[in-house]
């Protein structure tokens, strides 16, 4: 399980921000930028674990790693809340998807370790745009 720093681009110098753009057309929290490039290298049928914000489950900005984790097989995702509340300010989740471009629709695997309703409602919305 890998866990991408949560660092927003607005940190990172302009010549890296156009080669982030350049190579991926967006430029946006790095986090977002490892999925992607994870899914380049990784071989078809490869597992990809990460820890992450879940930012990506409601914000616009973040609609292409929603897409691009729905291109491929979502074997889980796991609403972590946020575990170092002491420590860290971020709420989080773990997904846990295998490289396979071939797939139609996949009833996804989802854990809640808190039964907040608007979260799961949140998440129910993500998994069912691609039907």
């Amino acid at each position: 399980m890998e866990n991408p720093p949560y660092v927003s681009t607005k940190s990172v110098s302009d010549d890296n921000k156009k080669n982030l753009e350049k190579f991926y057309n967006f430029s946006d929290d790095l986090y977002n930028h490892f999925y992607f490039r994870a899914l380049e290298i990784l071989k078809e049928n490869g597992i990809l674990s990460y820890i992450t914000s879940k930012t990506f489950w409601t914000i616009q900005t973040k609609k292409n790693l929603r897409e691009l984790l729905l291109n491929n097989e979502i074997l889980e995702i796991i609403d972590s809340g946020n575990p170092f509340k002491e420590s860290a300010e971020v709420d989080t989740c773990i997904v846990v998807m295998k490289k396979n471009n071939e797939i139609i629709y996949k009833e996804e695997k989802i854990f809640y370790k808190n039964s907040l309703e608007n979260n799961k409602n949140n998440i129910i919305i993500f998994l069912q745009f691609k039907k």
